[in-house]
C-alpha cells in the first residue's frame, strides 16, 4: 500500500521516488512513458530519506549502477 496518494499535481522528484519505492514493475513501465531513464536516475541520486526497503533500493542502485550511494540516506528504519 502506497503512503500517499499520486496525483497530476505530485512533484515529479516525489512521483519518482514514490513510484519507485512502492511501485510495481507495471508502474516503472508507466514512469518510462513520462519521464526518460536519465530523469529518474538523475532523480534517484537526489535522496529520499526512509522510503526504501533495503532489497528495492540494492534493485535500483544497481539497475542505475549508482553502487557509492549511501544507503542510511534512503532505507527505512524499522
Amino acid at each position: 500500500m502506497w503512503p500517499t496518494k499520486i496525483t497530476p499535481s505530485t512533484p515529479a522528484r516525489e512521483r519518482i521516488h514514490y513510484t519507485l519505492a512502492y511501485g510495481s514493475l507495471d508502474d516503472l513501465r508507466s514512469l518510462n512513458q513520462q519521464y526518460t531513464n536519465d530523469e529518474i536516475k538523475r532523480t534517484f541520486q537526489q535522496p529520499y530519506r526512509g522510503i526504501y526497503s533495503k532489497a528495492k533500493f540494492g534493485f535500483y542502485r544497481a539497475y542505475f549502477g549508482l553502487f557509492d550511494l549511501k544507503s542510511d540516506l534512503y532505507l527505512k528504519h524499522v
